[in-house]
């Protein structure tokens, strides 16, 4: 409900940067995770994405994605805004998300988004292991109807977590702290 008023406001508005990027998309593209000496793991992603304009700041925009991230109007754009998750357990190894690079663009309204949200993952296992990878998402979005499901934080961890337990592992395993 509040994406349509939210909606509803900036298209009565006329002159907001943002009108063109509210609204429902299906997401595609790759996660790449980064490892201390270079090497990288690469995951496909799939996931539903709505963006929504800020009530109270003409600049501000949130995509519900992972934790939510907050954005900022640019030029050319928009660009993210640090942001802390919380963190959460997968098999016996707490993660801690913290988006703090990238940003994305929609040249004109119909055309694809495009989004490279990026940043670190911290983790810390039962088994003692700990570690710190980057991450870097690289995603297409193509404007959609209402999405299937509930978008969000659920929806894109379930598609993310068997890949990041894996290149947590893997991480862990060739470079112990």
């Amino acid at each position: 409900m509040w994406a349509t008023l939210t909606c509803l406001a900036l298209c009565a508005c006329g002159g907001d940067s943002r009108r063109d990027l509210v609204g429902n998309y299906d997401v595609t593209g790759s996660f790449t995770v980064t490892y201390g000496d270079g090497q990288k793991d690469t995951q496909t992603v799939d996931s539903p994405l709505t963006i929504i304009a800020d009530a109270f700041d003409s600049e501000k925009i949130y995509l519900d994605f992972d934790c939510g991230l907050p954005a900022t109007m640019s030029d050319s754009g928009f660009v993210f805004t640090r942001k802390a998750c919380d963190s959460y357990e997968v098999e016996e190894c707490t993660y801690a998300w913290t988006y703090s690079t990238g940003g994305g663009s929609k040249e004109e309204e119909g055309t694809e988004l495009t989004l490279n949200p990026g940043g670190t993952i911290k983790g810390l296992c039962s088994d003692g292991s700990s570690g710190q990878i980057s991450f870097l998402f690289k995603l297409t979005g193509t404007p959609s109807g209402t999405p299937s499901g509930n978008p969000g934080e659920q929806d894109t961890r379930s598609t993310l977590s068997t890949a990041l337990h894996r290149a947590f592992g893997r991480a862990t395993q060739a470079h112990p702290r």
